[in-house]
């Protein structure tokens, strides 16, 4: 297993019940302060590290190292984004990038250690 940098936590309010989203994808919501679920592709703010329900606070990684649950299997040093359900998928060229894995993910549902780094995958 890898060993993790630190990460930097900060709080929000959670738009919709993300009680059950522990190590997922975050971005922000309509309303100031609130995060909902990331889309496939969507550039992310964060990874849900304390899950909460509606309208109730959460902690959200946004700097550092910290979990992200994976939606397949990837492979180790691979940058990724979010899938539509907000696991963790590797980044297709042209995309946006969120994190670069550090442990790999051999299926879906399996956490793994990331960096956040955001980008773009060069074509």
């Amino acid at each position: 297993m890898a060993t993790k940098p630190d990460s930097v936590i900060a709080p929000f309010t959670a738009n919709g019940d993300l009680s059950a989203k522990q190590y997922y994808g975050v971005k922000l919501g309509s309303a100031e302060g609130d995060v909902d679920l990331a889309g496939d592709a969507e550039e992310a703010i964060g990874v849900l590290v304390g899950a909460g329900a509606d309208n109730m606070p959460v902690s959200v990684a946004v700097g550092g190292g910290t979990k992200a649950i994976a939606s397949g299997a990837i492979a180790v040093d691979k940058k990724c984004n979010f899938d539509a359900n907000g696991k963790l998928q590797e980044a297709s060229a042209t995309e946006f990038y969120f994190c670069r894995t550090i442990e790999p993910a051999l299926a879906d549902g399996d956490i793994v250690a990331i960096i956040i780094e955001k980008g773009f995958v060069p074509a």
